[in-house]
């Protein structure tokens, strides 16, 4: 990412989230394992998800409380 879109993507984060970027997962350094990703942000809080596809489209979602696996959905209203 560039550094024009990480401020961005940070502009619209909530306030209290605005410092406490710190990278979980990436194919390039953890492979494209889907059980290692979901290890990786398990329980780390609220999280940001990037992906690029394989035709250069960039699209992603905000997650506003930690991932956790279960039987039921959980979030909240933000």
């Amino acid at each position: 990412m560039s550094s024009s879109e990480v401020l961005f993507l940070n502009s619209i984060l909530p306030h209290d989230l605005k410092t406490e970027w710190r990278l979980l997962f990436s194919t390039s350094r953890h492979g494209q394992s889907f059980s290692t990703l979901v290890a990786k942000i398990l329980d780390k809080g609220p999280s940001l998800l990037i992906v690029k596809d394989t035709d250069g489209y960039v699209f992603g979602g905000f997650a506003s409380v930690k991932w956790v696996v279960g039987p039921n959905f959980a979030g909240n209203n933000s």
